[in-house]
């Protein structure tokens, strides 16, 4: 599954809105029905028997992706599934999103690839490829245990080597350029036209993943940047912990993060995973919003969680209902996260918190824009041409 630059008919920005998500009619969305096995639609036509499929072992969650390409050479998502698994002693047995740095740290597979091929299954797998890419959590993995190298090399291996997901499965850890790349190809593809249309220029990125923050810039002669040290999860237990006596030292850690990592953005932007997460949770999602105006709104909806009162924890508590005193510390760790980040934009950007692009009335919506999306493009020769000139 190695990756190509050939360019191809759908170039930067190029998106036509026609086809998309197979059989859907709103964006991909992961699976947050707490019920295992639960997977999105899918559409067989001739177009799709030789389907791809990409998993996203994410930091927090673990995600298959069932891709394909249609006859006008327009990617479709046929479907996607969330990895979980119920823990014994689990409070309200309530399902669990499966981390594959645990799988890799305990060195117990079988689980894991119980999971996968049950989900594979759903979506039609019929021993095609498989690429299954880990992100952030299993660098953290690698960088801090002293036996994390060799736990994640017999991991692939064993990949490899059983069988168990069929002879052609393949384990790859990504570092985060590599996200940022794979990311920024599937955002110039799905919002390029988005952007010109609404006088942006060129599509820009800036992404929030779990541990870590990618940002591509389109004038910059070099990679795409990646951003480590920017877990949301330290946040989250510091603020549950200490309430606003967490924020200052919380804030400090993130700055010493980009002082170490410097990312000078400027233009504009569409902001996805994390950060299109908390503006949705919040309110401010699908629309341009200045840079440097958010920062003061992100700090009152913080107060306002913080204090759990007022307009922000009532818009929280109408949206999530009975699972705000669950959900609360997520929103207000992004909100802090995101303030920090947002300080070292200049005041005319202009930011887009989303997914996907704004689709037409009659179109179906197009794949949501995440890394295994942009690897399914280069590999299949659909990328933008001009994206692997920032390759370094």
């Amino acid at each position: 599954m190695g990756t190509t630059s050939s360019k191809s008919s759908l170039q930067s920005g190029t998106w036509s809105g026609q086809l998309g998500t197979a059989g859907a009619t709103q964006p991909q969305k992961q699976d947050s029905s707490g019920a295992p096995g639960k997977a999105t639609r899918t559409k067989e036509d001739s177009w799709c028997r030789h389907a791809a499929y990409v998993v996203d072992a994410g930091s927090n969650h673990t995600v298959v992706f069932k891709y394909a390409t249609s006859p006008q050479r327009q990617p479709v998502q046929l479907g996607s599934a969330t990895l979980k698994f119920t823990a014994l002693g689990a409070e309200n047995h309530k399902p669990c999103n499966l981390k594959l740095a645990d799988v890799i740290e305990g060195e117990d597979y079988a689980q894991f690839y119980g999971l996968l091929l049950s989900e594979l299954g759903r979506l039609g797998w019929v021993g095609q490829p498989v690429l299954i890419g880990a992100t952030a959590g299993v660098r953290k993995l690698r960088d801090s245990a002293s036996s994390g190298p060799d736990k994640i090399e017999r991991f692939g291996r064993d990949v490899r080597e059983s069988g168990a997901i069929g002879p052609h499965a393949e384990f790859r850890l990504l570092e985060g350029v590599d996200e940022a790349r794979y990311e920024w190809a599937a955002a110039r593809a799905l919002f390029g036209e988005f952007f010109r249309q609404s006088g942006k220029g060129e599509v820009q990125l800036f992404a929030g993943g779990g541990a870590s923050v990618q940002v591509a810039m389109a004038d910059s002669a070099g990679p795409p940047l990646s951003v480590p040290s920017m877990a949301t999860r330290p946040i989250q237990e510091a603020l549950k912990e200490k309430g606003r006596d967490a924020i200052e030292a919380e804030k400090g850690k993130l700055r010493s993060a980009l002082e170490a990592h410097p990312i000078r953005p400027r233009g504009h932007f569409v902001c996805i995973a994390g950060f299109a997460d908390v503006a949705e949770k919040l309110g401010f999602a699908n629309e341009w919003v200045h840079a440097m105006a958010t920062i003061p709104r992100l700090e009152s909806l913080l107060e306002d969680l913080l204090a759990q009162r007022g307009a922000g924890w009532e818009a929280a508590r109408e949206k999530w209902r009975e699972r705000v005193e669950h959900l609360w510390p997520i929103a207000a760790a992004g909100c802090v996260r995101l303030g920090v980040l947002l300080e070292s934009f200049p005041e005319d950007s202009q930011l887009f918190f989303a997914e996907a692009p704004p689709a037409t009335a009659a179109a179906e919506s197009p794949p949501k824009l995440c890394w295994p999306l942009g690897h399914y493009l280069e590999d299949h020769g659909l990328a933008a041409a001009e994206a692997h000139n920032h390759e370094s």
